[in-house]
């Protein structure tokens, strides 16, 4: 993740017994440096907001929709792709401050 913050927000979520699925757009090799050291399943190539990469992450979990929030920083893909199922989502503000123009566009 490359943000201390995030990994230590990972790490406490983990701990209280949350089941975490990482759900990214990125391809496979940005996904797995996203995920670390942390042993969470995740889904790369998802394009989001289709319904499948988070039904896929249901399904790795073993969980119902309303088991589950959507946790991303971008209304179209993370928020719309989360609600499209029923589930609950958080908008927080992203990590990094410089990223590519399409990902501006999205949020």
């Amino acid at each position: 993740v490359n943000c201390p913050e995030a990994e230590l927000w990972l790490k406490k979520v983990k701990d209280a017994g949350f089941a975490v699925c990482i759900v990214s757009n990125n391809l496979p090799g940005r996904a797995k440096t996203i995920v670390g050291e942390f042993d969470v399943p995740f889904i790369w190539r998802a394009i989001k907001p289709r319904r499948r990469p988070f039904r896929q992450a249901l399904s790795l979990m073993e969980l119902k929709p309303n088991q589950v929030a959507v946790v991303g920083d971008q209304i179209f893909a993370d928020i719309l792709g989360g609600n499209r199922l029923g589930l609950y989502a958080v908008l927080v503000r992203p990590i990094k401050k410089q990223e590519f123009v399409g990902t501006r566009l999205y949020r």
